[in-house]
């Protein structure tokens, strides 16, 4: 993937000081619809909402090399267009990234512990709604078949950590020690001892501060 393709849909506008990756004329309204929704937000939690992606969801995404690739892309471009500003780009590796603006109440830092890994939802978002369907059609309600997608789909993780079996090989010898990951800080990696496959063992949320000195 070239940061062009990313750029192409990544078009971040102002408003009133505030910052959303949604056309500048939809902001206004969009801000008083949640507000009028929940009562009342942190700035930084509507922005983490609002200005996330999936990158780990394609169907050849490596995550360990395209989530610090959009982190750096992001990074750049928000540099480059507001300069001004301070940013916050937080990484949940394999399942979603996003960017909020640094507030006083903004979370900065990175999670202090690393957890076990478990395929999350967002790998099998196809298979989801199809499953959903086709509950909605049984008759069961949006939310219960919500609950039992889920808990049908954490039964089937064929592992936790380095317990259980390798998803190339189904080998359950076992995995080599893990290690932080030299291309993405919020994963340790393993390999299979069987296949020798590389494998996630766990991960955790990172963040990363933008200022405005960061491209000088």
């Amino acid at each position: 993937m070239e940061a062009a393709d990313i750029l192409e849909y990544f078009d971040p506008q102002e408003y009133e000081g505030l910052v959303f990756d949604m056309p500048a004329e939809s902001i206004g309204r969009n801000l008083a619809i949640e507000v009028a929704r929940v009562g009342s937000m942190e700035l930084w939690e509507y922005q983490s909402f609002v200005n996330h992606d999936h990158p780990a969801m394609g169907p050849d995404a490596n995550p360990v090399e395209i989530e610090p690739f959009y982190a750096l892309v992001w990074r750049q471009a928000l540099s480059d267009r507001f300069p001004s500003f301070s940013f916050v780009i937080e990484t949940s590796p394999m399942d979603r990234m996003t960017w909020f603006q640094l507030t006083r109440t903004a979370p900065t830092e990175d999670d202090d512990k690393f957890q076990d890994y478990s395929p999350p939802i967002a790998l099998s978002m196809s298979e989801f709604q199809k499953s959903i369907k086709q509950m909605n059609d049984e008759g069961i309600g949006s939310e219960e078949a919500r609950e039992t997608y889920m808990a049908n789909f954490r039964s089937r993780t064929p592992r936790r950590g380095n317990v259980g079996s390798c998803e190339k090989c189904e080998s359950n010898s076992g995995f080599t020690e893990p290690v932080v990951s030299e291309k993405h800080r919020g994963i340790r990696l393993m390999q299979c001892l069987t296949c020798e496959t590389e494998l996630i063992h766990s991960t955790k949320t990172i963040r990363e501060v933008i200022t405005a000195t960061f491209a000088k």
